[in-house]
């Protein structure tokens, strides 16, 4: 069974959820990360693909090094086309999303 199968398979005993409101969840996720994401650029914290070294100052906790750590590895080590996949996810022409292209947007 691949994983977006077991994922499907574990939203279904959920009688409340339906593909839909999954595939609004997945999306929601990928906004809130590229919104992180630009914002931590933005701030200097993340530049280009890697944690700004200088500017660790300016992070007060270890969760927040990992909060930045798990957006880079979202983006760029598969987790942004994880979700894709396992959401089956689309844009209103009915193409499937392209993590290269949302990628490069950022």
């Amino acid at each position: 069974m691949s994983s977006s199968q077991n994922t499907q398979n574990s939203f279904r005993c959920l009688p409340w959820v339906d593909d839909y409101g999954i595939r609004l969840l997945l999306c929601a996720i990928i906004q809130t990360a590229v919104e992180d994401y630009r914002l931590a650029r933005k701030k200097g914290l993340i530049v280009r693909t890697s944690l700004n070294i200088n500017k660790k100052v300016k992070i007060r906790t270890l969760d927040q090094i990992s909060e930045l750590n798990s957006l880079l590895s979202f983006f760029y080590d598969g987790g942004l086309e994880a979700i894709i996949d396992i959401g089956s996810l689309q844009d209103d022409q009915g193409r499937y999303l392209d993590s290269e292209e949302i990628i490069s947007a950022l």
